[in-house]
């Protein structure tokens, strides 16, 4: 991710918004998903946004029962 990011960069990408995932700011460093976030805050050419969806908006069809109408 971090080759991306750089790429973005030299192209002129000013704003990134990167898809996380729950708890992952409180992730271990070593995790990707972590090392992605940390990575974007410490660059200073670009700014970002970091979505966190909660587990609510999963969407978990194969678990809905069958409706009757």
């Amino acid at each position: 991710m971090a080759d991306f990011l750089d790429l973005a960069e030299t192209a002129g990408v000013r704003h990134v918004t990167y898809l996380s995932t729950y708890g992952g700011d409180q992730a271990p460093p070593e995790i990707d998903i972590r090392a992605v976030e940390t990575d974007l805050s410490g660059r200073g050419t670009i700014t970002h946004s970091i979505l966190r969806p909660g587990g609510r908006t999963e969407a978990f069809v194969d678990a809905a029962p069958p409706t009757t109408r």
